[in-house]
């Protein structure tokens, strides 16, 4: 019940939440003094603020009480081309590298292909988070069953011990090495959510090479 309560108020705190940005965007159109723009500008961004919040509350209900997965067979080599050409923008727009491993890959795989990219960008989005700039994230996929194995390896601070046991948690919160604001300690309980309803197995660990963190998801096939 507390679930179902927590996802119905999320979602009627967004008509109130509209109604809001939507009167702010008006009144910018007026005309405003230096003051009065200022204001404005503070409502609309903690209106956007408020959004993501709601957002995760969502996130949080569905994930915790499980995903309706849409399953679908995929072309493989395309699929991760797409997620390619999305992952090297990111990559450019943070002067990051990016280096790509494919090895054996399935001609097929039967996955709900929507939540399975989500699964695999929060994992790409927090990698890009904690990389410094001008390094390198190194993304392995390869096939052989009983797994197709998703590795994600970064160059940034690593997991902690205390990462290490706790980050696929609900509501858990990074240290300060690889703490951040945005993510609410749910990136890696989602990802898990989404990768062991699909039978799969979602692993941490740090990068003997790097002292990055590494990320790794098995999709069974």
């Amino acid at each position: 019940m507390q679930k179902e309560q927590i996802a119905a108020l999320a979602h009627d705190l967004k008509t109130p939440l509209t109604v809001i940005q939507g009167n702010v965007d008006l009144i910018s159109e007026t005309e405003l003094d230096e003051e009065q723009r200022l204001y404005a500008e503070y409502i609309s961004s903690s209106s956007e603020q408020m959004q993501l919040y709601i957002r995760t509350l969502i996130d949080i209900s569905r994930a915790a009480s499980g995903y309706q997965l849409h399953m679908e067979d995929i072309d493989v080599l395309s699929y991760v081309e797409q997620l390619r050409g999305q992952i090297d923008a990111l990559c450019q727009t943070k002067k990051i590298g990016l280096q790509m491993e494919l090895e054996h890959l399935p001609d097929v795989l039967s996955v709900d292909k929507l939540l399975l990219e989500r699964a695999i960008m929060n994992v790409i989005n927090n990698a890009l988070d904690y990389s410094p700039q001008d390094s390198s994230i190194h993304i392995s996929i390869i096939g052989g069953k009983p797994h197709l194995k998703i590795t994600v390896t970064d160059a940034g601070p690593g997991f902690s011990q205390e990462d290490l046991l706790h980050a696929k948690e609900q509501f858990y919160m990074a240290d300060y090495s690889r703490s951040s604001n945005l993510h609410f300690g749910m990136g890696l309980f989602i990802t898990k959510s989404i990768v062991q309803q699909h039978g799969g197995q979602l692993d941490l660990s740090n990068s003997e090479k790097t002292g990055g963190a590494q990320v790794t998801i098995l999709i069974p096939y």
